[in-house]
């Protein structure tokens, strides 16, 4: 659920393309969603899109990312420009992650992937972008 920052993504708001082969060949699937500067706050719907790849869901009021974490195929992950303070999934969480973009956040620390994965972690995500981090 979203708090006062922003509203719950809904499915009026998703931005869905790119239809491939599903991880299990058994059908087909949208892959990439993008939903760009639309002040959502609540990512609950995630979980109908087990399948998502490709996720740009920057320039939102996102402070929770939990949801993302159902998301086990997610390549490429942009999070710019949010209100996030701390990630909370681990690394076996999002095991194909290549790409991840936290830049303008509020971080107060790194992902627990970055932190608990050490440098294996930061070896399997070759583009990682963390801007604006602060330690308290």
């Amino acid at each position: 659920m979203a708090d006062n920052l922003g509203q719950d993504l809904v499915a009026e708001d998703l931005e869905l393309s790119q239809v491939d082969k599903t991880v299990t060949s058994e059908g087909f699937a949208y892959t990439r969603l993008d939903c760009v500067g639309k002040q959502i706050g609540g990512l609950g719907i995630l979980a109908e899109y087990p399948f998502i790849r490709n996720l740009d869901l920057s320039r939102n009021c996102i402070k929770d990312v939990r949801p993302i974490s159902s998301l086990r195929h997610v390549l490429s992950l942009n999070l710019a420009s949010n209100h996030i303070l701390s990630m909370d999934w681990a690394p076996e969480d999002l095991p194909h992650l290549l790409y991840l973009d936290m830049s303008g956040n509020r971080l107060q620390e790194l992902p627990p992937p970055l932190l608990h994965g050490g440098m294996q972690i930061l070896e399997t995500i070759p583009l990682l972008r963390v801007r604006s981090f602060l330690v308290t």
